[in-house]
């Protein structure tokens, strides 16, 4: 597989910058404030051996109850989304001939097919029409059997795709006897005013979703995340993953129950979040100015703006990560170069600090 040009781009400089406005995922909790937050306690008594290799039983059953029609045997715990990508990828690049991916992308969601021989199209979203995808359009890239892969909301863009959209696309998912995947880790993350986003899933055999604790919940390094889909799947990933990390870890475990509890609670916390960063984007638009074009996101915490300079926008970034010690992501490493990955989960001050910078590399 190629190198993932994202993860090389923040192990060069995530930690190595003041100020990053490119991450992905809300605000991280600390632990007292998940404390505060949840009004749980921290339990003393939880073994640090083994655990269920599938995930524990009650943690795939409260998820479970989240997608209609599941039992926890449609549920395999993972080691973040991550391990839950590569796992179903895999062993559906054994099921597939071709597979269609909304595009610009996570990496990772075509590489692991890529790399196993499946022939893969783009889908592209375009911020000539506010990156607003046509379902239609991805039917008619369909061949037989095929695998449609989307993200919902999606990364890098922001778009989404709404309960219309995701009824045509099943239709011609199954028109074609295909399978529909959908990475669902930004799901929690609704705007102000705006519902919940909804979830692809169908108990057909033919979908698969993905979730996670680090985009929606503040809880990255909790390294929690799932896979939900067809009994058969979730066997050969769970037969897959006692090759990779055998188990998810315990104390994580109970993060992910305590914080799936009390859901709501933690959703309005980040709504709160994603708003002040909004409004912050607007405030500073007229300071950016024209060379700075942004199409706000209509879920999660991602925007996809593009930047009209000479130079290319990896060499901005890289000056940014250099020189300013702000951490901002070219749009290179989704291979759309003239555009930039901004995050919208940070701290509004940091935030407000880095546009300022990048405002003064624009002028």
């Amino acid at each position: 597989m190629k190198d993932f040009a994202l993860e090389k781009w923040f192990g060069k400089y995530e930690f190595a910058v003041e100020t990053d406005i490119g991450s992905s995922c809300i605000r991280p909790f600390g632990l007292a404030e998940f404390l505060k937050e949840t009004g749980a306690q921290f339990p003393t008594d939880v073994s640090l051996g083994y655990r269920d290799s599938k995930g524990s039983l009650s943690l795939r059953q409260t998820i479970a109850s989240r997608y209609e029609g599941a039992t926890e045997d449609n549920v395999l715990i993972t080691i973040g989304a991550s391990e839950a990508n590569y796992l179903a990828l895999r062993v559906l690049a054994q099921e597939v001939p071709s597979a269609v991916i909304q595009f610009p992308a996570y990496q990772q969601l075509y590489e692991v097919l890529l790399s196993a021989g499946v022939d893969v199209s783009r889908w592209q979203m375009s911020i000539q029409n506010g990156y607003r995808p046509e379902a239609a359009e991805a039917g008619t890239m369909l061949g037989q059997g095929a695998l449609l892969v989307i993200t919902n909301p999606h990364n890098p863009t922001g778009a989404l795709l709404e309960a219309e959209d995701l009824n045509c696309l099943h239709s011609a998912v199954a028109a074609r006897d295909g399978w529909l995947y959908s990475d669902e880790v930004y799901s929690g993350l609704a705007l102000a005013g705006q519902p919940r986003p909804v979830t692809a899933w169908r108990d057909n055999g033919r979908t698969i979703c993905i979730g996670s604790m680090s985009k929606s919940y503040g809880l990255a390094g909790s390294r929690i995340g799932w896979m939900v889909g067809p009994r058969h799947i979730v066997q050969q990933c769970w037969g897959l993953r006692d090759y990779v990390s055998i188990c998810p870890p315990a104390l994580s475990e109970w993060l992910a129950e305590t914080a799936l509890e009390r859901g709501a609670e933690i959703e309005a916390r980040n709504r709160s979040i994603i708003d002040a960063n909004l409004a912050t984007v607007t405030e500073m638009l007229p300071l950016l100015g024209p060379k700075f074009e942004f199409v706000p996101p209509r879920a999660g915490v991602l925007a996809f703006p593009r930047i009209n300079t000479e130079m290319t926008t990896w060499e901005l970034c890289s000056l940014l990560a250099e020189e300013d010690s702000v951490l901002l992501v070219p749009g290179e490493v989704f291979e759309r170069p003239g555009h930039v990955r901004l995050g919208l989960g940070g701290d509004p001050e940091a935030l407000r600090h880095g546009l300022k910078v990048l405002a003064r590399r624009l002028v």
